[in-house]
């Protein structure tokens, strides 16, 4: 069914484009934004998830964090929308 929200995430963000005479290189790497960390997370699981500690969630939720706060501080330079 999809994601209500997406389709006005995306027509916000495709109001911020930096270079508006070529809109697809950018909705390009706008769809590998989105997609990317979906098969990153499962790697970074592997790697604290080991076989002496599989169940090794406090590891997970700390990178979670600290991704998430990474995150946040990245998108502090994008400019908003006219």
């Amino acid at each position: 069914m999809g994601e209500p929200g997406l389709a006005v995430d995306l027509a916000r963000v495709s109001q911020t484009l930096p270079d508006s005479s070529n809109p697809a290189n950018d909705m390009g790497i706008i769809g590998l934004a989105s997609s990317l960390p979906s098969s990153v997370v499962p790697a970074l699981l592997l790697i604290g998830a080991t076989v002496a500690n599989p169940q090794n969630f406090p590891a997970l939720f700390i990178t979670g964090a600290i991704a998430a706060a990474i995150g946040a501080l990245l998108i502090i330079p994008i400019r908003g929308v006219k």
